[in-house]
């Protein structure tokens, strides 16, 4: 179980790749074992071509689509010694022990001629696809560290972009050298890293105006709603922290929960009200709920795309029974399992028009009964350790809101 968790707080949650974080750790690893056995290491980063134009065109599912598909691509055409990283947005890196350049150059132009061969296509439409590459290495007598590896490899990848994409750059192939890489370089990574910080900071404050108005809308029309966002976000965040997994995941998921319930806006109150059982039709409305959420989100997409996944599939079931697209297992998002089991929760443990209150020892019995069926095990196993360390302050109240799925 703990080998699970920690696979997941070290693998990019869309692709299943290796993430940053940890692509950073084992490339300062293998440079020094590079060093100390005289052995060469290869780096190559990649990213896909006018990737903007397939989030354009085809919306930001389109666009996973394109990530997901070539992380597989990439990984089934390694060695297995290799190390394939999602580095950030579309820009991939590939790690290479003991690795001459020769080799990788080889290596690298079959990965570039495999993705523009492959049979891409997007809502049944063809699309083409092309990636660039930058390649550095350490060789025997190599002086460099993993940063400046990662910067000469990346200085690649500019020239190559530069000379038209669709093509792999060596390092000794551009006419400058470690040495004279210009101070403002570094500056740039450093502020680039801080307006990446900031941007996370501003996406998670508006969205918190968001919630907030939604919470406004929602406390008119339901009173006893007040504190449902709050209550499920720290929940879900909870869960995410017993999980391991990282702060750039917890602050996306917090996101997600302010936003998650938009749609509630426009669902009659009589039947969000509803004492007794749904209508097939009302059922029907209620599980718009997460569409009509996305579809009042559309403009914000640019900003809150990689969110979309899991507000869409929120109210998806662990063994497939759930809604809108019945995903079923992993291939339902991490963060939407989580929110699932979160949102559950606050509605079982606050009063509503339809039923009281239950303890936390009741709600959770619930939750349990439910794995497998509706919730992902592991995190209903995360959810009962974090629950028997916060039961003096859980449940947070006894008012929220959720809709009868």
């Amino acid at each position: 179980m703990q080998e699970q968790l920690l696979s997941k707080a070290y693998s990019d949650e869309l692709t299943g790749l290796t993430n940053r974080r940890r692509f950073m750790e084992m490339l300062e690893r293998e440079v020094l074992l590079a060093k100390a056995h005289g052995q060469p290491l290869s780096l190559i980063i990649l990213d896909i071509d006018y990737f903007k134009k397939f989030n354009d065109t085809y919306g930001h599912l389109g666009g996973d689509y394109v990530l997901k598909e070539l992380a597989t691509l990439l990984k089934e055409n390694v060695r297995p010694l290799d190390v394939v990283a999602r580095y950030g947005g579309e820009e991939f890196c590939i790690l290479m022990p003991n690795t001459h350049i020769e080799n990788a150059v080889h290596a690298g132009e079959k990965l570039r001629i495999l993705v523009r061969n492959y049979n891409w296509r997007i809502a049944s439409e063809e699309v083409r696809v092309t990636i660039s590459l930058g390649l550095d290495v350490i060789d025997a007598e190599g002086l460099c560290d993993a940063e400046e590896l990662l910067r000469s490899a990346d200085a690649a990848l500019y020239a190559a972009k530069e000379q038209g994409r669709d093509r792999l750059v060596r390092w000794d192939q551009i006419d400058i050298t470690r040495e004279e890489l210009p101070l403002e370089y570094d500056e740039y990574r450093s502020v680039q890293e801080e307006i990446l910080q900031w941007s996370s900071r501003m996406r998670v404050h508006a969205a918190e105006e968001l919630g907030a108005m939604v919470k406004s809308r929602m406390e008119q029309r339901e009173p006893y709603a007040m504190d449902h966002l709050d209550n499920v976000c720290k929940y879900a965040i909870t869960i995410a922290r017993e999980m391991n997994l990282d702060s750039e995941f917890c602050d996306k998921l917090t996101v997600a929960t302010r936003l998650y319930n938009l749609g509630r806006v426009s669902i009659p109150q009589n039947v969000l009200n509803k004492e007794a059982e749904l209508s097939p039709y009302e059922r029907q409305i209620v599980q718009q709920l997460p569409l009509l959420s996305l579809k009042l989100l559309e403009p914000l997409r640019g900003i809150y795309g990689n969110e979309f996944p899991i507000i869409r599939h929120r109210c998806e079931h662990f063994d497939g029974s759930g809604f809108p697209d019945g995903l079923r297992g992993h291939d339902i998002p991490i963060g939407a399992r989580i929110l699932a089991v979160a949102v559950t929760l606050d509605a079982l443990t606050s009063d509503r028009p339809y039923h009281d209150a239950v303890s936390l020892s009741c709600a959770l019995d619930e939750i349990v009964k439910s794995a497998r069926r509706a919730f992902d095990p592991e995190v209903v196993e995360a959810l009962e350790k974090a629950a028997r360390r916060n039961k003096e302050q859980w449940p947070l109240s006894s008012a929220g809101s959720v809709s009868k799925s």
